[in-house]
């Protein structure tokens, strides 16, 4: 914003009324100030009484879907300052009314238009809209969010007036003064079409309009205002057999897929560039993403679709006033019918009251009970549940949608082999519990505990794990695996490895949380908080990076214990929607493992004395018991969450399609293989990306794979610190060159950046 505009503003802000928009509008003018949207949108965000106005990315979009289109009258209202899109279309020569209810706003709304035919007019809009006669080709509307609107209806005769949502009302209402070929766009809370309890398109049907597109806003589109989720919904006064469905994206690209699709009636390849849906089987967006994933998963995994009441004889429900329920039958399976709880085949093994259980009754000769129980407990099947749900307060499975899931199966000699094996791995953790049970209870002899233990140990079974993890992790690990049988030299590879996880985790954090700048914000203030202030990244060390992690794991944790919006801001900031995987990798033990990784490190290093064999082997001792938990936190998490680097790419109908290398395991060269993602990956930036996900999240350059300067040879190095002579980089496993000093101009951005997030947060010691 310019400096005089900024210095009027404090001048204003010195007066005992504040900064009210009508003078600061005044003097604008007075001093013949040039005001742009942009100057607009800070002073709508810096001071009260702007009101609630459309993020800029969906205005540009809104724009560019009216553009195609004529236009004669066109009509933009809301509950805050207007004309942002209106006044795209007064430049055009369109006609326009711009209407807010609030004073304050209007006065905005002028100076936002000045200069275009743009009729800025200050009324309530459902009083406006009933007594006008005026007919628009286009209206743009952002209607007040969860709020009740007491109005009659267009259109109905002798209706009387009645609550209901006010975003259904508004958009009744702007319906009904459209031009017969004339279309509305509003943005509405995702609950006006997604929850039917609203019955928000049955009222518009009423009305004899329809809703002919509905389409998704990327999460956290309306922060810092609000964190709800949002949606354009478009209604036009024709009749539609199939509603239009898809994603506003951040790529442009992309979004001019979609208009095409839109202007075309067509689907295009996949949810977020056009779908065409029945009204009535339409329960939103993220439903029919979640079954494309689905889909996806299931072509991975080489199994065929089945419809569930194909291989079920009965389903059966009972009520809380039925003690005690169901009967034990043979071939059941009790599936819970509201959160993630495990699907079970005794009542035995109930969790919850027997009326939150489904009783399913399998037709053996289709399906092995024992195996449809887990798989309803993987992460495929617990999304198909997910989906079958229905309701807002406490989504819930009902009979009908039971009947109507579509589950993954192989044939049935696999899954009863499946659960033999399954068996024997029981069968194997429950000899090793009575032994670990055995060995505390008869200490004296430990000995015949470690001979009875032998027959379950694999030589060969860490080499397993290590390529399972990231390149970065999986090579200290070889390194540390190879390095022979010295004991001080193998604690030291341990330290190395524990310090190295705390940056890549860190690095995943920051890189997750940083996208969206306003919920970063609030972050960095909390972790303020928590450390007294001392944090940079100037010079990070092992403290540092555990910090970090501590406050953001507890943050993925909270979000996914959450609400379904909560949920969906974790989903979005790790571009994966696995909730095991994300609890998995942000577990608190693995945050405490770390604490105690870090303050051994300060102990061992501040110990001046020589480090003698006994003591070397006690510490390999103790970070090998790290190493063992960190291992059983995070199992394969990693290998559904790889590291990848993109390489040639190509775009066709919305589909960005790459060709990648997984840079996992222990050493290059990495495997190959080619992925189609919904979302553009950075050229040369390693990548996160979780199984069948169609976006990948975009690691900060914290972290190089490359080759050494002197050596050419690939190896992983981690940003240490910021020096004088440029960033240093130190590598873990590479011993040839380990430390690597340059300009690396993008991590000197990154790091820049993110301190100055922390100064603005506080967050930074002086």
């Amino acid at each position: 914003m310019k400096a005089e505009l900024w210095q009027l503003i404090d001048r204003l802000r010195s007066s005992p009324r504040g900064v009210e928009p009508s003078a600061l509008v005044r003097e604008i003018e007075a001093q013949g100030l040039t005001v742009t949207e942009e100057d607009i949108r800070e002073i709508v965000g810096r001071f009260d009484g702007g009101g609630f106005i459309p993020p800029k990315r969906v205005v540009d979009f809104v724009t560019r879907l009216a553009a195609g289109r004529h236009i004669s009258t066109a009509l933009d209202f809301g509950c805050g300052v207007v004309g942002f899109v209106g006044k795209a279309l007064g430049q055009q020569k369109s006609k326009v009314i711009a209407l807010t209810q609030i004073a304050e706003c209007a006065t905005l709304s002028r100076l936002l238009c000045k200069g275009t035919a743009v009729e800025v007019v200050c009324e309530t809009p459902l009083a406006w809209f009933e007594k006008t006669e005026l007919r628009f080709d286009f209206v743009f509307g952002m209607p007040p969010f969860g709020l009740k609107a007491e109005t009659s209806l267009p259109f109905l005769q002798e209706t009387p007036r009645r609550s209901i949502d006010s975003a259904t009302a508004h958009a009744a209402w702007a319906g009904s003064r459209l031009t017969d070929d004339g279309v509305a766009v509003l943005i509405v809370p995702t609950g006006f079409a997604e929850i039917q309890g609203n019955h928000s398109v049955e009222t518009l049907n009423a009305c004899g309009l329809s809703l002919v597109a509905y389409l998704s806003l990327p999460p956290g589109v309306f922060l810092p205002s609000t964190a709800v989720a949002g949606a354009l919904a478009v209604v036009a006064r024709k009749p539609t057999a199939r509603v239009f469905v898809g994603t506003v994206s951040e790529d442009t690209n992309r979004n001019d897929v979609l208009l095409r699709n839109f202007n075309g009636g067509r689907e295009g390849r996949d949810v977020g560039t056009g779908r065409l849906v029945a009204p009535a089987d339409f329960r939103g967006v993220r439903v029919l993403e979640a079954q494309e994933q689905v889909d996806r998963t299931a072509s991975r995994l080489g199994l065929t679709p089945t419809r569930l009441q194909d291989i079920l004889v009965a389903v059966n429900l009972t009520k809380s006033s039925e003690p005690p329920g169901f009967e034990e039958q043979p071939n059941a399976v009790y599936l819970p019918m509201i959160g993630r709880g495990d699907a079970i085949t005794s009542i035995g093994q109930f969790r919850m009251k027997p009326h939150n259980y489904a009783q399913l009754i399998v037709n053996p000769a289709a399906a092995d009970p024992d195996y449809l129980a887990g798989f309803f407990n993987t992460p495929l099947g617990l999304s198909i549940r997910e989906q079958s749900t229905s309701g807002v307060t406490i989504p819930k499975l009902t009979k009908a949608t039971i009947g109507l899931m579509t589950v993954f199966l192989p044939d049935v000699n696999t899954q009863r082999m499946t659960v033999q094996t399954q068996t024997r791995l029981r069968e194997v953790s429950a000899e090793l519990r009575e032994l670990e049970k055995r060995l505390w209870e008869q200490p004296r002899r430990c000995d015949t505990v470690a001979k009875a233990a032998e027959r379950f140990e694999r030589k060969e079974a860490l080499p397993d794990w290590i390529d399972t993890l990231p390149f970065p992790l999986g090579s200290i690990l070889w390194a540390y695996h190879t390095c022979g049988t010295d004991d001080k030299v193998r604690y030291e590879h341990l330290l190395h490895f524990f310090e190295a996880y705390g940056e890549f985790l860190a690095t995943v954090l920051l890189s997750a949380f940083s996208r969206n700048q306003e919920f970063f914000a609030s972050e960095l203030k909390v972790l303020r908080d928590g450390v007294g202030g001392n944090i940079s990244l100037q010079r990070a060390d092992f403290g540092t990076w555990v910090r970090i992690m501590e406050r953001f794991s507890k943050t993925s944790r909270q979000l996914l214990n959450g609400d379904a919006e909560q949920k969906e801001r974790a989903f979005a900031a790790f571009c994966c929607r696995d909730p095991e995987t994300i609890q998995a990798l942000t577990e608190s033990r693995i945050v405490s493992l770390l604490q105690k990784a870090n303050s051994r490190r300060n102990s061992w290093t501040g110990h001046g004395g020589v480090v003698g064999a006994p003591e070397a082997r006690d510490r390999h001792t103790e970070l090998q018991t790290y190493l063992t938990e960190l291992r059983e936190c995070l199992g394969v998490s990693w290998e559904r969450y790889e590291l990848v680097l993109p390489g040639a790419a190509t775009f066709s109908g919305g589909i960005h399609r790459y060709s990648i290398q997984k840079v996992r395991g222990r050493c290059a060269p990495f495997e190959k293989a080619e992925v189609e993602l919904t979302h553009p990956m950075e050229h040369d930036v390693l990548h996160l990306k979780a199984q069948d996900e169609r976006s990948a999240l975009a690691l900060l350059p914290l972290i190089k794979v490359m080759p050494s300067p002197r050596f050419a040879e690939n190896a992983c190095y981690f940003y240490n610190r910021q020096e004088r002579d440029g960033i240093r980089f130190v590598s873990y496993h590479f011993d040839k060159e380990a430390d690597v000093t340059g300009a690396f101009a993008d991590t000197l951005q990154a790091i820049t950046k993110l301190n100055a997030a922390f100064e603005q947060a506080g967050a930074v010691g002086s």
